[in-house]
C-alpha cells in the first residue's frame, strides 16, 4: 500500500558528505528529517537535516549547536523525536581529560531542531553512568542505562525530555544485558540478551509500567531493533552468521502466543542484497531509508 523505491531509484546518498562520515541513525521530526552519526576520520560527531528526505545539509555536532557540555562530541548514537521535540544522546571526550572512557549525555530541541541545550538523565538507582538507548511514543520519552552490577537495565520516562524521573529495572533471574531501546506504534520495547544467550524481550505502552513480553530463544549476533505494533505485537530484528554469512533475524511475539521465527525468504516480495541498511523513518505514505552501497553512503 506505500511507494516504494526501486534499486534503480537511488539517490546519490546524504550529500554533503565527508570521507569517513558515518549514519548511525535516522528519524522523522515535526520539520523533516533528521540523521546524525560520527565521522571516524574526524573524530567527530555529524548530524544532518532534510525537509524531504532528498536534500540534505550537513552540521559538525560540536558547540554551539550543541552546546552544554565541556568536551569534543564524538559521536552521535541516538536521535528520537515527539511532536516539536528532538532527543539526542552522543558521546563527549572531556577537554580535562586527555584519555578514558566517553561521557554519555543528551541534548533536548524544542523547536524541531533549530536551537539545542543539554538535559541530564538521572545516574540513580543502580545505574551506571554509560546509556544504552533512548526512544520516544505516544506517552513521551524513554532513557535507559546500564545497571551498574552489569545485570539490566535502569528505566527513566520524561514527558518533554526536560524532567526525567526513575521507572524501573529491567532483570532476569539470571542477568542480563540490554541491547536496543525503541518506541513504535504500541509504547516502548526493549531487547536484552540473558546470561545462557537468551533474546529477552520488554513492552510498556506508557514508558512507565514494564512486562516481559516474551522469550525469543537463541539470541541472533546483533540485534538491530525492535518495535511494537498498534496491536500490541512484539517484533525483534538482527543479524546471525558471520561477516562471511550473514542472516537476517526476524521474529514477533503476538499477544497471546508463542514467539515464532519468521522467514524472511518467504515473505512475499523480500530480498536479500549486499546493500547495507543503517535506519528507517516515515511520514505517511512516504518512507526514507539510508544506509550503505558500494562503500558510500546512499538513500532510498
Amino acid at each position: 500500500p506505500f511507494p516504494t523505491r526501486r534499486s534503480s531509484d537511488l539517490t546519490p546518498g546524504i550529500t554533503p558528505a565527508d570521507p569517513g562520515d558515518q549514519v548511525q541513525v535516522l528519524i522523522r521530526t515535526a520539520v523533516g528529517y533528521l540523521a546524525a552519526g560520527q565521522n571516524a576520520i574526524q573524530g567527530a560527531g555529524v548530524i544532518w537535516t532534510s525537509p524531504d528526505g532528498l536534500h540534505w545539509h550537513r552540521e559538525t555536532a560540536a558547540q554551539p549547536l550543541l552546546p552544554g557540555y565541556h568536551g569534543s562530541i564524538v559521536s552521535i548514537t541516538g536521535a528520537v523525536a515527539h511532536g516539536p521535540d528532538i532527543l539526542l544522546s552522543g558521546q563527549v571526550d572531556p577537554w580535562y581529560e586527555s584519555a578514558g572512557p566517553h561521557n554519555d549525555v543528551t541534548w533536548l530541541s524544542t523547536d524541531g531542531g533549530s536551537t539545542w541545550r543539554g538535559v541530564s538523565v538521572p545516574v540513580s538507582n543502580g545505574a551506571a553512568r554509560g546509556l544504552t538507548g533512548v526512544a520516544s511514543a505516544g506517552a513521551g520519552f524513554v532513557a535507559v542505562r546500564p545497571a551498574a552490577a552489569g545485570q539490566g537495565g535502569i528505566v527513566y520516562a520524561s514527558a518533554d525530555g526536560s524532567s526525567w524521573h526513575y521507572v524501573t529495572k529491567l532483570s532476569s533471574a539470571n542477568g542480563l544485558k540490554v541491547t536496543t531501546v525503541d518506541g513504535g506504534p504500541g509504547g516502548f520495547s526493549v531487547l536484552a540478551q540473558g546470561s545462557r544467550g537468551q533474546l529477552f524481550g520488554f513492552t510498556s505502552a506508557d514508558g512507565t509500567h514494564w512486562k516481559k513480553a516474551a522469550s525469543f530463544g537463541p539470541a541472533p549476533g546483533t540485534t538491530t531493533g525492535s518495535t511494537v505494533t498498534a496491536r500490541g505485537a512484539l517484533i525483534a530484528t538482527g543479524v546471525t552468521g558471520n561477516p562471511a554469512g550473514q542472516r537476517p533475524f526476524l521474529a514477533v511475539a503476538a499477544p497471546g502466543q508463542d514467539p515464532r521465527s519468521v522467514g524472511v525468504a518467504h515473505i512475499a516480495g523480500a530480498t536479500i542484497t549486499g546493500d547495507r541498511v543503517t535506519a528507517v523513518a516515515s511520514s505517511g505514505r512516504q518512507r526514507v531509508v539510508v544506509g550503505e552501497r558500494g562503500g558510500t553512503l546512499a538513500t532510498w
